[in-house]
């Protein structure tokens, strides 16, 4: 009789120990491992953190840095200039003037983050932006062709953001 009843608790405890375990996952939104603290998902050594628990074990946290890119345009010459890649928009608008080479030169168009794209034909010019360069030159041929006439993409480039820790 007794070696029945274990022979059935066995299994028993078995599926209770795996309904639990469901359950705990059914409890936590967080998926892989990550615990919610504050609204969103976090490592079980950032949650022990924002506790005051103090972890033994360091959080990290990515550092991201903005780029800027510019364009500017003379438009009683043909003369443009242009700029990627620079910490500021001062400096992308200051790079964009110096390259376009005049007085008259005026910023047309800027970037934070992002990919500029400028078209030109037949007397028009567009431009677009967009994190996609394929997007940002699809805008800027747009933007060009509706103002009539037969455009293509002249410059092309991306300011994306920079990862520095």
């Amino acid at each position: 009789m007794m070696l029945n009843t274990i022979r059935y608790l066995i299994p028993l405890a078995g599926l209770l120990l795996a309904l639990g375990a469901e359950a705990q996952q059914l409890n936590n939104p967080c998926p892989g491992g990550g615990v919610p603290s504050g609204g969103r998902c976090v490592s079980p050594a950032e949650a022990n953190a924002n506790r005051g628990g103090g972890s033994s074990r360091p959080v990290y946290t990515e550092v991201w840095e903005d780029r800027y890119g510019a364009i500017a345009v003379d438009f009683e010459n043909p003369k443009t200039g242009a700029s990627e890649n620079q910490k500021s928009e001062r400096a992308a608008k200051r790079l964009a003037l110096k390259k376009c080479g005049s007085s008259r030169c005026e910023i047309v168009n800027f970037v934070r983050n992002n990919c500029l794209a400028a078209a030109y034909g037949e007397g028009w010019l567009g431009y677009g932006s967009n994190p996609d360069i394929e997007l940002a030159k699809k805008k800027a041929l747009n933007n060009c062709e509706n103002k009539g006439g037969k455009c293509k993409i002249e410059y092309a480039s991306c300011s994306l953001p920079v990862r520095v820790k």
